[in-house]
């Protein structure tokens, strides 16, 4: 033991560590440089600070305290060369640990509280109902929102102080605070983050057919149509009538050109009914025009009037759907936003073609661009105009 004491003249004796990293046969240059590795790793460890919003990570370094090494490394040199005989064989015999040194943060009340406050505009939070939101682009998005909450800054005081004087046993905070909790309105949209077809069609803005186009545009914009639900053209933009906004234009009636209240709403119907196709929806209602709309191509229409004629579709895909219809300078444009696993990576493509005196529409189904399934829509039938 005298031979192994001698060995040790210069090293770190046995049984001594510092955060529980064993120092055992360094020399002193070694040990400042473990030490400086240390006190790197802990200054990059993270800390997180959770409230009811959500978790906000941190580095110890960013919580402007230092660690002294410089004094650690002394009380560590000191201790291994004051040791006494008797203590230095007594830990060579029983090579066990015998003393940890901690490296401690330094910090004062300034450091805490300047922190304090950086955290509190970080966390500190108006409380903001959930929403769906669009864009200027007509993008669709939901928007969770946010809980209230204000920090309470002298408990988090107190769990810094905590933390900083135990970092090894706790590496998340739970932030105290006043909580105003969020109303939640359109949590089953949530899933909604692609468009899933789209349709426009021309037209012409101006005058009262146009004026109706876009007004019915407006009334239809935002629509939802929930897993399971049927949708109603008519029930989403009528009545049709003058109280409604709506008015007077040409229109199909009674198997004539005539005048009616809303006239031209069908052309928006029309680009829906392509979109709801696109989009492989269940069309469970439709009827064509009697004579053929020149905005979409035949056999791909769809009139409506009053309460007696239609336009519906079922939502059978297993999301919700939303639907944005607007104008932009003429261009009619009617988008489908669900889920972007909806529909399965589909593709849907309506099309007609002319025998027998009608127009038949088909859905050709691609998938992973392999025609699937080629389906029959319906068949339509035209009057010519004397």
């Amino acid at each position: 033991y005298v031979k192994l004491n001698d060995k040790y003249k210069n090293l770190i004796y046995p049984g001594i560590y510092v955060n529980n990293i064993n120092l055992s046969g360094m020399k002193k240059k070694e040990v400042k440089t473990k030490l400086e590795e240390e006190k790197k790793e802990i200054l990059e460890k993270k800390v997180v600070f959770s409230n009811i919003n959500g978790d906000y990570e941190y580095i110890f370094k960013d919580l402007n305290v230092s660690l002294d090494i410089d004094k650690i490394y002394e009380e560590i040199i000191n201790y291994n060369k004051n040791l006494s005989i008797i203590d230095k064989l007594r830990i060579l015999i029983k090579k066990q640990k015998v003393k940890n040194f901690n490296l401690i943060f330094t910090y004062n009340d300034e450091n805490i509280n300047s922190f304090v406050e950086e955290l509190e505009n970080k966390v500190n939070a108006e409380v903001r109902n959930d929403a769906i939101i669009v864009d200027g682009d007509h993008n669709v998005s939901y928007d969770a929102g946010i809980n209230g909450f204000i920090l309470d800054e002298e408990a988090t005081n107190k769990k810094l102080v905590i933390l900083l004087n135990n970092y090894n046993s706790d590496e998340k905070i739970e932030l105290d605070g006043a909580v105003t909790n969020k109303e939640v309105t359109y949590g089953n949209l949530s899933s909604i983050d692609t468009k899933i077809s789209s349709y426009s069609t021309w037209f012409d803005p101006y005058g009262n057919r146009g004026s109706n186009i876009i007004l019915a545009a407006q009334k239809m914009n935002g629509s939802v149509v929930m897993p399971g639900e049927e949708f109603s053209f008519n029930a989403a933009v009528g009545p049709y009538t003058y109280g409604a906004g709506y008015r007077v234009s040409t229109a199909y009636v009674n198997g004539d050109v005539s005048e009616a209240i809303g006239g031209g709403v069908c052309q928006l119907a029309s680009t829906l009914y392509n979109a709801e196709l696109r989009a492989g929806l269940t069309t469970t209602q439709r009827q064509n025009h009697i004579f053929a709309a020149n905005y979409v191509p035949y056999g791909l229409d769809a009139t409506v009037y009053a309460d007696s004629v239609d336009l519906k579709f079922k939502n059978e895909l297993e999301y919700p759907i939303y639907i944005i219809s607007y104008n932009n300078g003429g261009n009619l444009i009617v988008d489908i936003w669900s889920n972007s696993k909806a529909i399965e990576g589909k593709k849907f493509e309506p099309y007609a073609v002319y025998y027998n005196g009608g127009y038949h529409a088909y859905l050709k189904i691609y998938e992973n661009d392999n025609l699937i399934e080629t389906r029959y829509l319906n068949s339509s039938y035209y009057k010519t105009h004397d």
